[in-house]
C-alpha cells in the first residue's frame, strides 16, 4: 500500500515540480479512496471496451447506460509499465475527457461522445500527469453545486490557464495542500 504522505506534505524538490516523480495507478487508488472519490476504474488503452464501462461494480450483469463516475486511462497499452495518464468523467450531463497535455482523444473514448479541453496545462517535460488527473477528480467532484460542464471550463480555463509553467507550480500547492 502506498503512503499518502505523497498527497500530504510536498517532496523536498517542490521547488522544480519537473524532478516530481509521476503516479502509478496504485497511486491514483490510494488517493481516491483517501478523498472518496468515485473512481469506477483504471485502464491500459487496450482494455477500454464499452462493455467494460458499463460492468456493473458486482461484474454480474451489464447495465444499458454508462455507470458515473471517473475512469483512468493510460495511453499505454497493457503489456507496456505507462505513458501518461487522462481521465474520463462519465456523467449524466456531458461526458468529460480531461488531457493534461491537451493530445487528441483516444480512438478508444471517442464512442463515449466527449467534451475534450483543447490546450495543454501540464508541462511537456513534467510527469504530473497523474496529479493533474487527481486534481481534476478532485476539483469535478467537489464542485457539486456547478454542472459537470461548468466545473470542468472553471478547471481548465480560471483554475489553471494556457501557461503550463506557472501551471506546473499551481498544481503542486492545489494536489499537496487539498483541504
Amino acid at each position: 500500500m502506498v503512503s499518502n504522505k505523497v498527497f500530504t506534505e510536498p517532496p523536498a524538490m517542490v521547488s522544480d515540480p519537473l524532478k516530481i516523480k509521476g503516479l502509478t495507478d496504485y497511486n491514483i487508488v490510494d488517493w481516491c479512496k483517501r478523498y472518496k472519490l468515485p473512481l469506477r476504474n483504471i485502464f491500459m488503452r487496450d482494455e477500454i471496451s464499452s462493455k467494460a464501462l458499463i460492468e456493473t461494480p458486482s461484474g454480474s450483469k451489464i447495465s444499458n447506460e454508462l455507470n458515473p463516475g471517473f475512469y483512468i486511462i493510460n495511453f499505454d497499452d497493457s503489456s507496456g509499465n505507462g505513458t501518461h495518464w487522462v481521465c474520463l468523467c462519465i456523467n449524466n450531463v456531458r461526458n468529460l475527457y480531461f488531457d493534461p497535455l491537451a493530445t487528441p482523444v483516444l480512438d478508444e473514448v471517442l464512442q463515449f461522445n466527449v467534451l475534450a479541453n483543447t490546450y495543454a496545462l501540464q508541462d511537456v517535460r513534467s510527469r504530473l500527469c497523474g496529479h493533474w488527473c487527481c486534481a481534476f477528480m478532485y476539483y469535478i467532484n467537489k464542485a457539486k453545486d456547478k454542472s459537470p460542464v461548468d466545473a470542468y471550463y472553471n478547471f481548465t480555463h480560471k483554475e489553471f490557464t494556457q501557461d503550463a509553467v506557472k501551471n506546473e507550480d499551481k498544481l503542486v500547492n492545489k494536489v499537496f495542500n487539498l483541504k
